[in-house]
C-alpha cells in the first residue's frame, strides 16, 4: 500500500497537467499599464452572504489514524502531540489501522463519530473525476475540456453524502444526497518525499514542531506575504489584511513582450522572504507547474530549493497546478508544510480549483477558527450555493489590484471561480488540521 502503481500514477499526472490552464471562457491576456506606486486599496468583491458560523464544539474529538508502518517508533511524539491536544479541550482518540479501500477508511471514520480527523502516514486514495462538459452560466457558454482524475479528501469529510463510480472505472464521479462536510481533517503524507528525509523521521520532526509552536517556543512573525497578485487573489487579500495588518505584497505585470513576470520580485527574492519569516505565505505560479515544482515565470521553484533555503515560515496557500498530488511523487505542497519550520500547506491534486478567493475559509480563521475547521467551512460555503454557474467568473480586468474597476464588473454576481463546485473538490490540508493562528 506504500504506493499505487507507478505507470497509473504517471498517466494521471500526466491528464491533470493538461488541466492546469484556466478555460478559454476566462481571459489570458493581462494589460500593460503599470500598476500604481502608492499602496492599493483592495477592493471587496466577494459579496455572497456566507452561512450562519458553525459553532465549535466545546469538547471536540480527534481521531488520529496512524499507519501500522510508521506508528510504533513516532509513539513519543504523538503521546505529547495528545498531551497538548488535551490541554486545548480536546478529546483524542489514537488508532493504527491498515486499510484495504476507501470505502473502509471512511466507514471508520464514521463508525467513530470524531469532529476532526488526522491521517498520519498512507492510506487508500478517493478518486474523483470530472469529465469534459459545457454549461450556460451568466454571460455565456463555460466549457471545461480536458478529463481531470485526481485525490480527493472530502470524501473523508462528507460521511452521509453519496458518492458513485457511474461507469465502475475506480474513480468516483458523482455526489450526491447531504454533501457538505461533517468533520475536519489534514493528512501528514511524506513516503514520497525523500528529500526530506525518511518517512519515519519527517512524522517525528513534523509532530515535534507543533509541540513548539503551540507552547510558543517557536518563533514567529506575525505578518503576510503574497507573492504574485492577480484577479484571482483580489477577494481574498482583503480577508487576509484583517488578519494580517502587515501585508507584503509581489504583484504581476506584463512585459512590452507579452511575458508576465513578478514586478520586483524573483524566485531568490521568494526564497530570501521565507527564510526572513512570515506566519503566512500565499506563493503564486507563472506558467506550467507540475507536482514537484512550481513556475516563477522563466524560473522553477523546487522542493530542493525550498530546503536549501531554509524557511521559517509556517503557513502556505500553494497556488500552482498539482501542488498536492501526493501519490507516488515529490510533491511541492508537502515539502512547504513538512519543510523547515513549515506546518500547514494547503494545496490542491490537479490543475486549478482550491481555496480561490476563500470568502468562509479567512473569515473561519479571522474568528479564531483551526485550519480544518476554515476548510470545513469552505466547502460547507461552497456546497451551500444554489444554481452556482450564476456567480461564477472572476472579473475579467483589470488585473492589477488599485486599478478602478469598470462598472460591469462590479456585479455581484461574479464570485466563483469555477461553475461546478467538484472542481474544489481537488483542496487538500497538508498538516495538523487543528493548528490556529497565533498572534
Amino acid at each position: 500500500m506504500k504506493r499505487i502503481v507507478v505507470f497509473l500514477s504517471i498517466l494521471l499526472i500526466l491528464m491533470a497537467m493538461v488541466s492546469c490552464s484556466r478555460p478559454t471562457s476566462t481571459p489570458t491576456e493581462l494589460p500593460t499599464q503599470t500598476p500604481p506606486s502608492t499602496s492599493p486599496s483592495y477592493p471587496q468583491l466577494s459579496v455572497l452572504p456566507l452561512p450562519p458560523m458553525p459553532q465549535p464544539s466545546p469538547s471536540p474529538t480527534l481521531l488520529v489514524i496512524i499507519n501500522p508502518e510508521v506508528y510504533e517508533p513516532i509513539q513519543p511524539e504523538i503521546a505529547q502531540y495528545k498531551a497538548d491536544l488535551e490541554k486545548e479541550g480536546y478529546t483524542v482518540k489514537v488508532m493504527s489501522a491498515e486499510f484495504q479501500t476507501p470505502e473502509q477508511l471512511r466507514e471508520t471514520i464514521k463508525s467513530q463519530g470524531p469532529d476532526g480527523v488526522f491521517l498520519i502516514g498512507d492510506f487508500p486514495v478517493a478518486w474523483f473525476e470530472i469529465q469534459p462538459y459545457t454549461l450556460e452560466v451568466a454571460g455565456g457558454t463555460y466549457g471545461h475540456e480536458t478529463h481531470d482524475v485526481f485525490p480527493t479528501d472530502l470524501y473523508y469529510m462528507d460521511l452521509d453524502g453519496i458518492w458513485t463510480d457511474s461507469d465502475g472505472n475506480g474513480y468516483f464521479d458523482q455526489h450526491t444526497g447531504e454533501k457538505e462536510p461533517e468533520v475536519f481533517l489534514g493528512r501528514l503524507t511524506a513516503s514520497t518525499l525523500g528529500l526530506l528525509g525518511d518517512e519515519v523521521s519527517i512524522i517525528k520532526n513534523y509532530l515535534s514542531k507543533t509541540h513548539l509552536y503551540r507552547n510558543g517556543l517557536m518563533e514567529t512573525k506575525p505578518r503576510a506575504l503574497i507573492y504574485g497578485v492577480s484577479e484571482f487573489n483580489w477577494g481574498s487579500l482583503e480577508r487576509i489584511q484583517k488578519i494580517y495588518p502587515v501585508m507584503d505584497i509581489v504583484e504581476l505585470q506584463q512585459t512590452p513582450e507579452g511575458r508576465i513576470e513578478f514586478r520586483n520580485g524573483s524566485k531568490a527574492d521568494f526564497l530570501q522572504k521565507i527564510h526572513e519569516g512570515y506566519q503566512f505565505v500565499k506563493p503564486g505560479s507563472i506558467g506550467h507547474s507540475g507536482p514537484y515544482d512550481m513556475a516563477m515565470g522563466e524560473e522553477t521553484l523546487t522542493c530542493a530549493d525550498l530546503l536549501a533555503s531554509n524557511p521559517r515560515s509556517q503557513f502556505y496557500i500553494v497556488g500552482s497546478c498539482l501542488n498536492g498530488f501526493y501519490v507516488d511523487s515529490v510533491f511541492i505542497a508537502g515539502c512547504f508544510a513538512y519543510g523547515g519550520e513549515g506546518l500547514i500547506a494547503l494545496g490542491n491534486s490537479s490543475g486549478g480549483g482550491n481555496i480561490g478567493r476563500g470568502q468562509a475559509f479567512y473569515e473561519w480563521l479571522e474568528a479564531g477558527g483551526s485550519f480544518g475547521e476554515a476548510v470545513k467551512a469552505f466547502f460547507a460555503f461552497i456546497l451551500s450555493i444554489d444554481e452556482p454557474a450564476r456567480y461564477f467568473g472572476p472579473p475579467p480586468s483589470p488585473v492589477y489590484p488599485g486599478s478602478p474597476i469598470p462598472e460591469p464588473e462590479k456585479n455581484p454576481e461574479r464570485y466563483l471561480d469555477y461553475p461546478r463546485p467538484e472542481h474544489h473538490y481537488n483542496t487538500i490540508l497538508f498538516g495538523d488540521p487543528t493548528l490556529k493562528i497565533k498572534k
